[in-house]
């Protein structure tokens, strides 16, 4: 089985920094999903669609790296006991991990 990673965030630039956790990441993972999400009460810098198309112009030849947005508020937040009310969800709870990746400062 592949191991993907969701790395979700608003990306409003995607810096240096973000680049180096995918980078990091793809050395522990198979794939890794950039959710790049929008939230109505901040004022962005950039669309959700030109932040997805300079993130794909990073890694858009990269077949491990997935790149999806979402346009509505952020992204929700659940926790496993929430999922696991989700009567699918319970054959998957025992192999979701949670991975708090930082990078360095430069």
């Amino acid at each position: 089985m592949k191991k993907t990673a969701l790395f979700p965030g608003s990306f409003d630039p995607f810096t240096l920094g973000h680049q180096a956790i995918v980078e990091d990441g793809l050395k522990i993972f198979d794939r890794i999903v950039v959710g790049i999400g929008s939230n109505s009460e901040k004022n962005g810098l950039l669309t959700v669609e030109n932040r997805k198309r300079l993130i794909e112009d990073l890694y858009g030849d990269d077949d491990r790296v997935m790149i999806d947005r979402n346009e509505s508020d952020a992204f929700r937040w659940v926790s496993l006991d929430e999922l696991a009310a989700i009567p699918d969800f319970r054959d998957l709870a025992p192999r979701i991990e949670t991975l708090l990746g930082e990078a360095d400062a430069k």
